[in-house]
């Protein structure tokens, strides 16, 4: 947060001037509870820019350093657009809950060569004949184990906030990045309905040396009415680039994140 204060110096000028810079964030009384003085009337909070490789396909090289991002905060629009959205979507919203829960796995994985197990493994046995008869040292792994498979997914919903989603559709005054909010704020509303960890992230860019990045929602963070105001304040800005390699976890942080089936 920065403020401007008046300096009382007697060698400074009336109208002399300084900028203080608040690292934590500065709340004032009589403003909304838990929103920030930055929030309602300060600039854009973003981080310090971070430095990605690209693989240059034609030369066949690697290009180190060659793409910068810099991760910006979401600017905060009305959270009952997002109510008001899932309650005419009621429907549809349970039906793409219905396919995301339709990914659990099922029935049981067969662990096969396992010290101790369920059954006998039958290969692995006759492997074993074979090397004590040659009079060498058998494995006797020659059991199966039974695993029963658990649910284990997490989601990763990258938006496009480029130029081109202003477009509207044929015939339509809806546009594309209108498209964009319904199908993400469903699709938020169905995974958090079934409990899968998700997040929510955003991206455009002027060029490779000023691609912007929005955490919009995060894996530790719950689809509240500070996520949906977040979602519902996303506007677009530039033309989208390099962002997909960053929404990985070496940019958003995966803290006690142990999914095996990361979408």
């Amino acid at each position: 947060m920065e403020m401007v204060n008046e300096i009382d110096c007697e060698l400074a000028d009336d109208d002399a001037q300084e900028i203080w810079h608040l690292e934590t964030p500065f709340y004032r009384d009589g403003d909304p509870e838990n929103v920030s003085l930055n929030e309602l009337e300060g600039k854009q909070q973003k981080s310090e820019p971070f430095l990605y490789p690209e693989w240059d396909y034609t030369s066949r090289a690697l290009r180190p350093d060659w793409v910068t991002l810099t991760e910006y905060s979401p600017v905060k629009g009305d959270p009952n657009f997002i109510d008001q959205l899932l309650s005419e979507r009621k429907q549809l919203v349970g039906k793409i809950k219905w396919l995301v829960e339709a990914m659990q796995p099922k029935g049981l994985l067969r662990m096969r060569k396992q010290r101790e197990g369920d059954d006998l493994d039958l290969d692995a046995a006759i492997e074993a004949m074979k090397e004590i008869r040659r009079g060498a040292l058998p494995d006797m792994n020659i059991d199966i184990r039974l695993k029963r498979q658990e649910r284990d997914l997490a989601v990763l919903v990258l938006v496009d906030l480029s130029h081109s989603v202003t477009e509207p559709l044929p015939d339509s005054d809806v546009t594309i990045l209108d498209i964009e909010k319904e199908a993400t704020v469903m699709l938020a509303s169905a995974i958090e309905g079934i409990g899968d960890p998700f997040a929510i992230h955003a991206f455009s860019s002027d060029g490779r040396s000023d691609v912007q990045y929005q955490k919009v929602k995060d894996f530790d963070e719950s689809f509240d009415e500070k996520a949906k105001a977040r979602l519902a304040g996303m506007k677009l800005d530039y033309q989208p680039a390099w962002a997909l390699r960053c929404a990985t976890p070496k940019h958003f942080c995966l803290n006690n994140l142990r999914a095996k089936n990361y979408c």
